[in-house]
């Protein structure tokens, strides 16, 4: 994720608004991906809940808008999971 924000970074700039967007995606690409993953062990409504509450998590929401390694992490450790 360092060397993409790198990259990212070079390509459109150093703004506040550019750095935040690839978590922000990271982070809206989490609640899918939560959802898959409770699907596959759990249930579909259990599923459904899970990306309920992480959508609504004020946590969740607020290191999304970080321009850091919080929102990457989980969404990998989600893809892990769920494969």
């Amino acid at each position: 994720f360092v060397a993409f924000m790198h990259v990212w970074n070079a390509t459109f700039g150093d703004s506040a608004l550019s750095m935040r967007v690839p978590p922000m995606v990271c982070g809206l690409l989490s609640i899918p991906a939560v959802f898959w993953a409770g699907r596959r062990f759990v249930s579909d409504r259990a599923a459904l809940i899970a990306a309920a509450l992480l959508a609504l998590s004020p946590v969740h929401v607020w290191y999304s808008a970080e321009a850091r390694l919080y929102s990457p992490m989980p969404l990998a450790a989600l893809i892990a999971v769920g494969c």
